[in-house]
C-alpha cells in the first residue's frame, strides 16, 4: 500500500481553484510555431513529449472530499505555461488513445508497481480532468474510446505568461483504493487559430518509487508508439541506431530504451517491431540481421524521411 501524504483524517472540501497555489513543479510549455502547436518541457530525466513530476512533486494530495466525486486524490500539476497564443484563441484538450495493441489503445494507461510492467488499466480505476468552470471529464479503466475533447479556455486572455495551475487539475476517485503503479493519457491541443500540438504522454504517480518513474514512462510511450526508441516523434534510422547500440542488453524495466516487444532484453524481435513501424524503404533496406553493418544504416538514413507519430 503507498503512502499518503495527507491522511483520510484530514479530508477536507475542495474545489478545483483550491489546488491552484500549491506546488510549482515543472509545466507543460505550450508554445506556437509556424501555425500549429508545440509543446516542450525542461524536466531531466523524462524523454521529450513525456510530461511527469521529479520526486514528491509527483505525488497526488489528499483524499479530499469532492462533492461529486467523493473521496479523491488530486494533482495540481502539470500546470500549462502558454506563450505564443493570441488573446481570441481557444485552447481545448483532447485524449488519444494510441497504440499497436488493441487491448492496451486505451484512453487511460497503467504500469503496475506490483508487475513492474505496463498492463490493462484497472476496470475499476479512474483518472479524469477537473475543469476550471467544475466540469469533470473521466477515462475510466474500463474505456476503450476517448472521451469527448475537452474545452480549457473558450479564448486565452488572461491565461497565458505564466505557469497556469487554473485550468485543469487531474482527479482520482479514492474508492475504491486504486492499486499503486503509475498512471496516465495521452493528449494534444487544439485551438481554433492553429494545427493541434505533438502528441504528448501526462503522468501521475501513485506509490511508484521516484526513481523508477522516468523508466517506466519510457515503457508505456513504447506501449503506445512501437519503433520510436529515442522518442523523437518519428520511427527513423536514429531509432534503428538505438537499437543496435543497445543490441543483447537487458534494460532495467521490460520496454525501456530499444525493447519494443517489452520482454525485457533488446534483441532481433526489437528490430522487427522498428521494422514493422517504420516506411518501407527503411525496412528493406535494413534487411533482416539482428545486427545490420554500418553500410547498410546509411542506406537507410539515406532512405528514411521519418514517419511522424500518428495522432492516435
Amino acid at each position: 500500500m503507498f503512502e499518503l501524504k495527507v491522511t483520510i483524517a484530514a479530508v477536507m472540501c475542495l474545489g478545483v481553484g483550491a489546488l491552484r497555489a500549491t506546488g510549482h513543479g515543472t509545466p507543460i510549455e505550450l508554445t506556437v510555431g509556424d501555425g500549429a502547436l508545440h509543446v516542450s518541457h525542461h524536466v531531466d530525466g523524462y524523454p521529450a513529449f513525456v510530461f511527469g513530476q521529479q520526486q514528491e512533486e509527483s505525488d497526488p494530495q489528499g483524499p479530499f472530499s469532492h462533492p461529486s466525486l467523493g473521496l479523491t486524490l488530486l494533482w495540481g500539476l502539470p500546470g500549462i505555461d502558454i506563450t505564443g497564443m493570441q488573446d481570441d484563441a481557444s485552447l481545448s484538450l483532447e485524449v488519444l488513445a494510441p497504440g499497436a495493441d488493441d487491448d492496451l489503445a486505451r484512453p487511460l494507461r497503467y504500469w503496475s508497481a506490483a508487475s513492474r510492467t505496463v498492463q490493462l488499466p484497472p476496470a475499476d480505476a479512474e483518472l479524469g480532468l477537473l475543469l476550471a468552470d467544475a466540469s469533470y471529464t473521466a477515462l475510466p479503466g474500463a474505456a476503450t474510446a476517448p472521451p469527448a475533447e475537452a474545452t480549457l479556455a473558450d479564448t486565452v486572455a488572461g491565461e497565458t505568461g505564466f505557469h497556469n495551475h487554473g485550468l485543469v487539475n487531474f482527479a482520482m476517485p479514492y474508492s475504491p483504493v486504486p492499486p499503486a503503479g503509475l498512471y496516465g493519457f495521452f493528449g494534444r491541443f487544439r485551438s481554433d487559430a492553429y494545427e493541434p500540438s505533438e502528441a504528448f504522454l501526462v503522468l501521475f504517480n501513485l506509490g511508484v518509487a521516484y526513481d523508477d518513474l522516468a523508466p517506466a514512462s519510457e515503457a508505456l510511450w513504447a506501449s503506445a508508439y512501437p519503433g520510436d526508441y529515442d522518442h523523437s516523434g518519428l520511427v527513423d534510422a536514429a531509432d534503428y541506431a538505438f537499437w543496435r547500440q543497445q543490441h543483447g542488453e537487458q534494460p532495467s524495466l521490460a520496454g525501456v530504451g530499444a525493447d519494443g516487444n517489452r520482454d525485457g532484453v533488446v534483441d532481433a524481435a526489437d528490430y522487427t517491431v522498428w521494422r514493422d513501424n517504420a516506411v518501407d524503404e527503411a525496412a528493406s533496406a535494413a534487411g533482416t540481421a539482428p545486427e545490420p553493418a554500418s553500410a547498410v544504416l546509411a542506406a537507410v538514413a539515406a532512405l528514411l524521411l521519418g514517419r511522424r507519430r500518428p495522432a492516435g
